[in-house]
């Protein structure tokens, strides 16, 4: 303030002016942009029952680049490779997981799932597009499911909702907190349009990263919060699918056998990560690593300390063996794993 104040008085008088043209075309280019973003979040929408799945050119690439990224190994009870399909299960922490899901399911079927998301997706520009071009449904709109289940397509529900998505700190990483109304969804789909449900388990995305803390998003409501998380390892995902329940199937409560099935499909899928033990960690000389280095560096109580000249050779060697496996891991290409 006080060089501010050293200023001549015409220095000053131009600085407010700029100020001020700032000032003018920020607020014009807000309402600029509230007058544009309409329109720019019509282009390409079109009407839900009317979506195509994309072509294999398109759809092949991107399967095999997630894949790449993110290797899953699937376990199929029994394959389904008809139409009137709607998969339940369990929704890792921000979704993380459903790409591999659709990849694994794509490259068994050769059918792309509808995904049915949160709304808060689709008023983003560009993402939004992203999402409906790959067949994307938003769970606000109304009649969007029926509209989607009236054209036979392959649906994915996460009967967790919201919840599942921002998962709390204090929760377990893959608890079942299915809500009422999402199952009765899923029911009402079976009995109306002759679909079967598929139940699975989806693991290992979420043993990636962990839940810091949540943060309120509105004041007035403290119960609504969002996970702030930290990557912590990379590690393969096990994804169990359990056989399809029919409309005859249900039983008392009606989605009884939803709830069993997905447990069943969860418990399948975590013994599968159990078993196969550390190899599940991808390129595990670097997670090993990375523990050493925490180990040695990070401290219960925040210090930073100094390594000694075995530990310096330790890291040094296990840095040197996990970049030969990162190099060995992108000269081998993809890999899809798949249990029959």
């Amino acid at each position: 303030m006080r060089e501010i104040n050293k200023l001549s008085p015409r220095v000053k008088q131009n600085m407010y002016k700029a100020l001020e043209i700032i000032s003018d075309i920020s607020i014009k280019s807000v309402d600029q942009m509230r007058k544009v973003y309409p329109s720019v979040m019509k282009i390409g929408t079109k009407p839900i029952e009317e979506w195509k799945q994309p072509h294999t050119i398109i759809l092949h690439p991107l399967a095999y680049f997630v894949t790449f990224w993110f290797p899953v190994k699937d376990q199929w009870d029994s394959i389904e490779n008809g139409d009137r399909i709607v998969y339940v299960g369990n929704q890792q922490v921000y979704g993380l997981g459903t790409l591999s899901f659709v990849a694994a399911v794509y490259f068994k079927t050769g059918k792309l799932v509808r995904v049915v998301t949160e709304g808060f997706h689709f008023t983003i520009p560009v993402w939004k597009h992203v999402l409906e071009y790959l067949g994307a449904i938003d769970a606000t709109r109304v009649n969007a499911i029926d509209l989607a289940c009236q054209s036979g397509h392959t649906i994915l529900i996460y009967p967790g909702g919201i919840k599942e998505f921002f998962k709390k700190a204090h929760t377990q990483k893959y608890d079942l907190d299915f809500k009422e109304k999402h199952l009765l969804a899923v029911t009402r789909i079976l009995q109306t349009y002759e679909y079967s449900a598929v139940p699975f388990g989806n693991v290992g995305a979420s043993d990636m990263v962990k839940v810091l803390f949540n943060v309120p998003v509105n004041p007035q409501d403290m119960q609504k919060t969002v996970p702030i998380i930290m990557p912590v390892s990379y590690q393969r995902q096990y994804i169990h699918f359990g056989k399809p329940i029919s409309s005859k199937d249900l039983g008392r409560p009606v989605y009884l056998p939803l709830i069993v099935g997905c447990t069943n499909s969860r418990d399948g899928a975590l013994e599968r990560q159990k078993r196969e033990g550390e190899a599940r960690y991808l390129l595990q000389t670097l997670h090993k690593g990375v523990v050493l280095i925490q180990g040695y560096f990070l401290r219960d109580d925040g210090f930073i300390v100094q390594t000694g000249k075995a530990g310096q050779r330790a890291i040094k060697q296990t840095a040197v063996s996990g970049a030969k496996q990162v190099l060995q891991y992108f000269q081998e290409g993809p890999k899809i794993e798949q249990i029959s």
